[in-house]
């Protein structure tokens, strides 16, 4: 299953980052935390952001279907996708104005 997002200026996903855009988006998130930081904490163990790399893609995001809650994408992973994706646009593109719509599936509205 995937969690992906969709653009009018970019479609499906997003292009691979360059080397220096990387170094960008990094240089951006460098000493921050996650607004959530109960999510972050729960889905990554640390509250701190973490450099991204290439080939990293957080506009798409790869997960296993899971029972009994073991593997399902959450309100936490989303809104830890949302704000690494944001980054990613606040960084190389900080003339955009960005909305997220989501549908309510598994927690999202919460």
């Amino acid at each position: 299953m995937l969690s992906a997002m969709q653009s009018r200026e970019f479609g499906w996903g997003f292009r691979p980052l360059s080397g220096d855009e990387v170094q960008l988006v990094n240089n951006y998130r460098r000493d921050k935390d996650y607004v959530d930081t109960d999510a972050a904490k729960m889905i990554y163990g640390d509250s701190k952001k973490k450099e991204l790399k290439a080939g990293d893609n957080p506009f798409v995001q790869y997960f296993n279907y899971g029972a009994a809650k073991d593997g399902y994408w959450s309100y936490e992973h989303l809104v830890c996708q949302i704000e690494n994706c944001q980054d990613v646009l606040s960084a190389l593109y900080k003339d955009f104005d960005v909305r997220y719509n989501v549908d309510h599936s598994c927690g999202h509205d919460r």
